[in-house]
């Protein structure tokens, strides 16, 4: 096996430059059924070559040169919408590979038409309200499958890219919105939808930069990001004042009782308006003690796989891409 180990070591390498990390592309990039021991052959070395590169979204032939560059097989530019924390060691290769492939995966499990033609925060409120009784994650969820706008929640990241929060991105315009968060509350995942899928709504998606990639929404940065957050507070309570400021809760239980009528009255799930309490009040203790009183045992992310389930046709993958789908989603044995 030696030349192919030193060939794969290669390629391990020239990955890890990418921010792509071996246990990475072992983990996930490769099936199940790989082994070690499939490099013992020249045929086998090609094999799991071309299953890196497939599940990438690169080129082979570059794989496999001694060059640099790695070229993508669909070109996906990114706009990294940055914190002040955010650091330098990601590139823009895993995000745009990672929307290449899972777009791929989409359109061969998904038919539903995009039908979505809102513009403003209030339109989408009436829309949704229309059918729900309440915005909480699984009707939000709902709705956006129904109007052809898929959600997909990425649990596997490689070791030195930065995680994010959410991602949008616009192929053959149709939105396809990622999330990644690890909150495990409802209300942190109804804001990033929400957020995400404004940055589409306003337009800050075109056909030269079609990719918003999010690293922490909390801190919006530039004009867009600010945006799209007021455009997510108006779509989930129509106006801040809704919002309370009392300062004097003594505690979660009765920030809870205040924030109880308010959400019945508007629609919503409480969860959201203790969020959106922590963040006006900057009293985050007690918005995310509220949170837990109203939601004892979270589980946000189960949610969107059990639409992923539902709505995508996976039988109509083959058995690699299935496998990859599911370890980066973590919807195995769903």
């Amino acid at each position: 096996m030696g030349e192919n180990a030193e060939n794969i070591t290669v390629i391990y390498e020239r990955l890890k430059a990418k921010g792509i990390d071996k246990s990475y592309i072992r983990e996930v990039l490769l099936p199940k059924w790989w082994d070690e021991r499939i490099l013992d052959s020249k045929a086998g070395f090609l094999q799991t070559a071309s299953i890196i590169a497939k599940n990438l979204g690169v080129k082979l032939s570059d794989l496999l040169s001694g060059t640099d560059e790695l070229r993508l097989t669909q070109t996906v530019p990114i706009r990294f919408k940055k914190n002040k924390s955010y650091t330098t060691l990601t590139t823009d290769f895993f995000p745009q590979t990672l929307s290449a492939k899972l777009f791929s995966l989409i359109k061969s499990s998904f038919e539903k038409e995009f039908t979505l033609s809102i513009n403003e925060p209030d339109e989408l409120r009436k829309d949704i309200l229309a059918i729900y009784d309440e915005i909480n994650l699984s009707n939000l969820l709902d709705y956006l499958w129904h109007k052809g706008i898929p959600v997909i929640y990425v649990s596997e990241y490689p070791k030195y890219i930065n995680k994010l929060d959410g991602m949008v991105f616009n192929f053959e315009n149709r939105p396809v919105i990622i999330v990644s968060s690890k909150r495990k509350h409802d209300a942190w995942l109804i804001f990033i939808l929400a957020h995400e899928l404004a940055h589409f709504v306003k337009k800050h998606l075109n056909n030269l930069e079609n990719v918003i990639f999010d690293s922490n929404i909390e801190e919006a940065e530039n004009d867009e990001e600010k945006e799209a957050n007021n455009f997510t507070v108006n779509f989930l309570v129509e106006n801040e004042k809704h919002i309370p400021t009392s300062l004097n809760l003594g505690s979660s239980f009765q920030l809870v009782n205040q924030l109880r009528p308010i959400g019945r009255k508007l629609q919503i799930d409480s969860g959201v308006l203790a969020l959106m309490y922590a963040y006006r009040n900057n009293n985050f203790l007690l918005g995310s003690q509220a949170l837990s009183v109203l939601d004892a045992e979270p589980d946000a992310s189960l949610k969107i796989k059990s639409k992923i389930l539902e709505f995508l046709d996976l039988d109509k993958l083959t058995e690699e891409e299935l496998d990859y789908f599911e370890k980066i989603t973590g919807t195995a044995g769903g």
